[in-house]
């Protein structure tokens, strides 16, 4: 008798294929479990390398090994006349059909179960929207933390200058979505997501990053950190430079790490700084104006721990920058005269240039200095210099806009209007500047059509809706 007649009659084919199939379905669930249960990423590789492992021992006993009536025997010491491999092996054909059963509801769940439309592959490559981090604490008290960590991750990718990061106002507004991953991606305009989580016990964290692609749901770079506390800069710092190098950005490792610091190495200033922007972000949300004087208590805290921390001296005085616009919301939250307002902001932002990690990083400042003096033909051409190499940085853009409006450089504005479509967020807010300045960068026509076609996707957006009216009349 042949061999293959041989593994047939024995039964070892189906065995082969039932185990094959098995052990897909079993790696799947692994997927959707291990990041839920928060478990270390080596789980998902010690599945599949044990699944490896088995598979030829499986086969093995199937060849070597016969199920009868009276249990299982070695298939030698079987008479053939009452072999039941055959009765076997239907049992084996049914085990199949119903695993392959589960698998196709598996797959039909995974395409359509969720309800998720077909979603278009973005025409950036290297974009991203990182989401907030999930707080797994038992205590649930780390969310300062978690929205800190996630943020600061933003802004350290914000820098390299061939990945577009959406900005945090619009990531961040999917926080406790049950959305599809893929969903957000189309929506936001990017090609990968960044999601992950913290659980912190005592002076002990586990974070977890897992880097998606929009295209496919694939999974393209994934890492746990259980460190001490003391650790977290480290973290940060290392998940920025990894979450780049998945990418595949243009910057060798180690200018990578010189951008991505943090700026210090002191963990209490570090942590007095992410509960700073994360309050800054509730007053955002909320319009509760006493998280800005909290926040800005604490990046004052973080000054004074660390005197070199120069995103902690900047934030500090962007806080005072807001206080002499005394037509923004936030502004008047102090008793300081606007001589006493000036000095504080003065201050704080030649700290922030002297203290600057590199070149690139003070010329941004002193271009914002440069705005705050109005001395705007300056600062525009440091943000245009700075712009080069910084090709995404959303707050300079934003700037170099209002002082390309300042001096009616028609050219500028339309430049700095270019880059505001990028994202979902930009292109509401590009529409609203496109469509104020209608009568000097574009005819009211052309600005009217922008209007109502940005309407269609953002209907409450009410100074869009201001300005459309104001075009088509």
């Amino acid at each position: 008798m042949s061999l293959f007649n041989e593994l047939k009659r024995r039964n070892v084919f189906r065995v082969a294929i039932a185990y094959l199939i098995t052990a897909w379905l079993l790696i799947q669930l692994a997927d959707i479990l291990i990041p839920m249960l928060a478990l270390p990423e080596w789980v998902s590789r010690l599945i599949l390398l044990l699944l490896l492992i088995l598979f030829i021992p499986t086969l093995i006993l199937a060849w070597a090994f016969e199920l009868t009536p009276e249990g299982l025997k070695r298939e030698k010491d079987v008479d053939r006349s009452q072999s039941i491999t055959h009765t076997t092996g239907r049992r084996l054909d049914f085990i199949i059909i119903g695993v392959l059963a589960v698998a196709v509801a598996w797959l039909s769940f995974d395409k359509v179960g969720t309800d998720t439309p077909p979603v278009e592959v973005v025409e950036i490559d290297k974009s991203i929207a990182v989401l907030p981090f999930a707080d797994l604490s038992q205590e649930q008290n780390q969310e300062w933390f978690a929205d800190g960590l996630a943020e600061e991750i933003l802004n350290a990718l914000s820098r390299i200058p061939d990945l577009l990061v959406v900005s945090r106002t619009s990531s961040f507004a999917y926080k406790g979505s049950d959305k599809d991953l893929r969903v957000i991606a189309a929506e936001l305009g990017v090609a990968y997501i960044l999601e992950g989580s913290v659980r912190r016990a005592g002076e002990r964290l586990r974070i977890t990053a897992q880097l998606i692609r929009a295209s496919d749901g694939f999974h393209v770079w994934s890492e746990n950190y259980d460190r001490d506390a003391a650790d977290v800069i480290d973290v940060q710092e290392d998940l920025a430079v990894k979450i780049a190098s998945a990418m595949h950005t243009t910057m060798d490792p180690e200018a990578l790490k010189d951008m991505l610091r943090v700026g210090t190495r002191s963990v209490d200033a570090y942590q007095a700084y992410l509960r700073g922007i994360t309050l800054y972000a509730r007053g955002v949300s909320s319009g509760d104006n006493a998280h800005f004087v909290s926040a800005y208590e604490m990046y004052e805290q973080a000054r004074r721990i660390d005197a070199g921390f120069s995103t902690a001296h900047h934030n500090a005085a962007l806080f005072w920058s807001t206080q002499s616009l005394p037509t923004l919301t936030d502004a008047g939250l102090t008793d300081a005269t606007a001589a006493e307002i000036n000095t504080n902001y003065l201050e704080r932002i030649h700290q922030a240039i002297e203290t600057a990690a590199n070149a690139i990083d003070r010329q941004g400042l002193e271009a914002e200095n440069a705005f705050f003096k109005l001395r705007l033909r300056r600062a525009l051409n440091l943000y245009k210099s700075y712009l080069e190499k910084r090709a995404y940085d959303f707050a300079a853009w934003t700037s170099f806009l209002w002082v390309a409006e300042y001096l009616s450089d028609d050219e500028s504005v339309l430049t700095a209007l270019e880059y505001f479509k990028l994202d979902g967020e930009r292109r509401a807010y590009a529409a609203v500047i496109y469509l104020s300045s209608a009568y000097r960068v574009g005819d009211a026509s052309k600005a009217a059509d922008y209007g109502l076609e940005a309407l269609r996707r953002w209907p409450d957006n009410n100074a869009l809706m201001y300005q459309t009216h104001r075009s088509l009349m």
